[in-house]
């Protein structure tokens, strides 16, 4: 693997490992301030210079204040569940109604680079990356999915090449 795309890899590791620890009670307030200072700073330069060694893709990510109606199909899912998981993870598995209000201003961005095989990704407020050159108008739009089924899709993608790692490693 060539030298720069080896340290791109390593940079993007840390910066992901950090910024999912930000968010664990514990931080002081200044760490955090400075967590997210280095994760702007980072994601403005790779998306204004766009590196080579990264594919960069980036999605507006909408998001919603719930109508009752809504709700109330959410509930229905809740109540049918007998694994019971927080409600807005229900809230995640409806389409929007018609009823249902955008927040423009609590929207983000999904900003996914892949390098070397490995897929990071990070969320924006819309703010920051209109701010660093940004069109919204370009991006497509992408629905918000609860935590636990991005992270089942996570395991779903990583479980071939893990097996194949240990393969290779002769890991039984």
């Amino acid at each position: 693997m060539d030298n720069n795309i080896t340290k791109w890899v390593l940079l993007l590791t840390k910066l992901d490992g950090i910024n999912r620890r930000v968010k664990e009670p514990g931080w002081f307030n200044e760490d955090k301030r400075e967590v997210y200072s280095i994760k702007d700073e980072l994601l403005s330069y790779i998306l204004k210079e766009q590196p080579g060694d990264l594919d960069i893709e980036c999605s507006y990510v909408p998001y919603y204040m719930f109508s009752q109606r809504s709700k109330d199909k959410a509930g229905e899912l809740m109540r049918r569940d007998p694994d019971r998981k927080p409600f807005e993870y229900y809230l995640g598995q409806i389409e929007p109604g018609e009823n249902d209000v955008e927040v423009p201003e609590k929207a983000t961005v999904e900003i996914v680079i892949t390098c070397a095989g490995q897929e990071f990704s990070f969320h924006q407020p819309v703010s920051w990356f209109t701010s660093n050159g940004g069109d919204l108008s370009e991006l497509n739009k992408k629905a918000w999915i609860s935590a636990d089924i991005f992270h089942h899709k996570f395991l779903e993608k990583s479980r071939e090449e893990i097996n194949n790692l240990k393969k290779e490693l002769e890991i039984n």
